[in-house]
């Protein structure tokens, strides 16, 4: 009955050790989006919605154009670079 006590009881103790810092780690991920969508809103209230009223999309779409923006500068910004 020991034996089964002990085996039980590590099965447990080994179960926590595993499970726990995974609901550490999934807890602190929520946290992590709960506090960037908070950074984030003000940005998305100044945006307009989307053609079906959808706020996401705008969101991707703002984005989308901005790393554009960004590629565009990159590239015009070594064009005389590339002959010289």
């Amino acid at each position: 009955m020991k034996k089964l006590f002990n085996f039980v009881l590590g099965r447990l103790v080994a179960g926590i050790l595993v499970l726990a810092p995974i609901y550490l780690a999934l807890l602190l991920l929520l946290k992590a989006v709960q506090s960037l969508g908070k950074l984030v809103l003000p940005l998305a209230k100044l945006l307009p919605l989307a053609p079906g009223g959808s706020a996401p999309f705008t969101v991707v779409g703002a984005d989308h154009l901005l790393c554009r923006r960004s590629l565009d500068s990159q590239r015009t910004s070594h064009v005389g670079t590339l002959g010289e």
